[in-house]
């Protein structure tokens, strides 16, 4: 007989878990700015901030500046970065339905995918996405699950970009509907009709405004469309009670149009990039409490680059690259003694320090009563319940936990699985 699974019910979960799920004071940010020496100092000033971000994308291969891509491409390197993720993968995948995907539905995604037309140098075309679209490892909409019974889990879905994404379009499948793209995060296939194109200098005076606005809160719409936290959009007038805002929309035959739009000024929208200080950190943070897990959406690495990105801070897609920016506090392991954990825990930083451990991410909160806390994006963790028998605990939320979480399961605890502590900031 298969093992319980415990679930929860999101409706049913506190935004802060401790061990035994009580105290909501720590969901409140103020708790933990409360507990920071000098919440308010600024952290970065606008040329280390630079500098910051030129060491990312020196660094990391997939974080881009899109724009000052060259004009034309060898088609044999758009090819491997379209074959980077080999079909058909190591080990099953499966359909909605149940069915496990068959080589011949792989050979069809690979037809899809119109690789023959790779010959050459292939021209770069550069535009602007107008529409929350997901970033596929395939020229499909149809998930390919890991698991039959982990519907959340898609391994064609890496990513979601937004409005106002600055893309550069490499190649097009062989039905014309996906475009393989680089974004300024990751590569793959999007939905052509995301996407509104035109020349560089009109897409690169989009993307670099000398005046805009940044978006906040997660759930900001703007002309009708949700947007994403830190993006930034043209501001071409300040009024009195409204602000007039440049928006990308795809125009007949897929050409960018800039059109005009006008929003009311609310605390998700600031002028500029917010001044990146630990108490704004923080509080940038708790608007995402509560939010639903989404992998390849709001997930665990998603939720971190949400939080820095409104700073001006770029920081990569993926947890193992995150754990790479700034200054490596620490590089534990399971048999790491709990002195050394600790040790290496006493200089995490509020706001600042990330913790990583195998496929998950999390932004270190602070220490309380022997424990440590983190806010995160969390799908679920592994369990053992008091017959001794193994359990999933569903959380598909972010909240703000203790690490104890998991420590009667064989792997260890959340705070026992961490690999590596970083500070983004050094």
């Amino acid at each position: 007989m298969a093992p319980p699974v415990l679930r929860h019910e999101a409706e049913s979960i506190p935004l802060s878990l401790t061990r035994n799920d009580l105290n909501p004071a720590l969901d409140d940010p103020s708790f933990w700015i409360r507990r920071t020496p000098e919440p308010d100092r600024r952290l970065l000033t606008v040329s280390r901030l630079g500098t910051v971000n030129a060491q990312i994308l020196r660094r990391e291969p997939q974080r881009v500046d899109v724009l000052g891509l060259p004009d034309r491409l060898p088609a044999e390197m758009i090819r491997q970065w379209i074959e980077a993720e080999p079909l058909p993968p190591e080990g099953p995948r499966y359909y909605a339905s149940g069915r496990r995907v068959a080589r011949s539905d792989y050979a069809r995604l690979r037809t899809g995918m119109n690789l023959a037309a790779l010959k050459g140098a292939r021209s770069v075309r550069f535009g602007l996405v107008t529409a929350e679209a997901d970033v596929r490892g395939a020229p499909t909409a149809a998930p390919l699950l890991w698991a039959p019974d982990r519907p959340a889990f898609d391994a064609l879905q890496w990513s979601l970009i937004g409005p106002g994404e600055p893309v550069a379009l490499l190649h097009t499948s062989a039905d014309g509907r996906w475009g393989f793209v680089q974004t300024p995060c990751y590569r793959g296939w999007i939905a052509r009709d995301r996407i509104g194109l035109a020349g560089r200098e009109v897409v690169q005076a989009f993307a670099r405004p000398r005046d805009f606005v940044v978006v906040l809160a997660p759930t900001v719409r703007i002309s009708g469309r949700a947007v994403h936290p830190g993006m930034a959009f043209p501001l071409l007038e300040n009024g009195r009670g409204w602000l007039r805002l440049q928006f990308p929309r795809r125009g007949p035959g897929g050409a960018l149009r800039l059109v005009t739009t006008r929003v009311k000024p609310t605390p998700d929208l600031h002028r500029g990039y917010l001044p990146l200080t630990r108490r704004r950190l923080l509080n940038q943070a708790s608007r995402f409490l509560g939010l639903p897990y989404r992998w390849g959406g709001l997930d665990c690495s998603q939720f971190v680059q949400w939080v820095f990105r409104p700073f001006g801070l770029h920081l990569p897609r993926n947890s193992a690259q995150q754990a790479k920016v700034g200054r490596r506090i620490a590089t534990l392991s399971r048999a790491s003694a709990a002195e050394e954990r600790a040790a290496a825990l006493g200089w995490a930083r509020a706001g600042t320090t990330l913790l990583q451990l195998p496929g998950h991410i999390m932004l270190f909160l602070g220490q309380l009563d022997g424990r440590v806390y983190a806010i995160h994006a969390i799908h679920r963790y592994h369990d053992v319940d008091a017959a001794g028998r193994d359990q999933s605990v569903y959380l598909d939320r972010v909240l703000v936990t203790d690490l104890d979480r998991g420590a009667r399961q064989p792997d260890g605890s959340l705070l026992e699985r961490i690999t590596v502590i970083t500070d983004v900031l050094g």
